[in-house]
């Protein structure tokens, strides 16, 4: 499985738009502007998904306003999807870079 380096590009640019991390011209490569245990994984995932919040499921904006189901259902789902999507935005707030970082390097120990 190949990286699209596209795909990359993009991400740099957001990671870089969103003051995450920044470059130095005459210096090829990227650094952090913080360290890696003070940025958040929310602050990765509102960089990356160009987001101001965590928003996970669609609730199908033109249901049928006569059938029984479609008249309710966003009114029925929404309140469980707002309190996930709070749960994750607090789970991503409460990790940091540095435990990826962490995680990486025990998985690679593995092997």
């Amino acid at each position: 499985m190949g990286t699209n380096a596209s795909y990359i590009r993009k991400v740099i640019a957001l990671l870089k738009n969103a003051g995450l991390i920044s470059s130095q011209q005459g210096k090829s490569g990227y650094q952090l502007t913080k360290d890696p245990d003070k940025m958040s994984l929310l602050e990765i995932y509102y960089a990356t998904q160009e987001v101001a919040q965590v928003h996970l499921f669609q609730v199908h904006q033109n249901t049928n306003r006569t059938c029984p189901v479609g008249k309710y259902i966003k009114g029925a789902v929404s309140p469980i999807f707002e309190d996930l999507e709070s749960q994750l935005s607090q789970k991503l707030g409460d990790q940091t870079l540095q435990n990826v970082i962490d995680n990486l390097y025990q998985e690679s120990k593995k092997y």
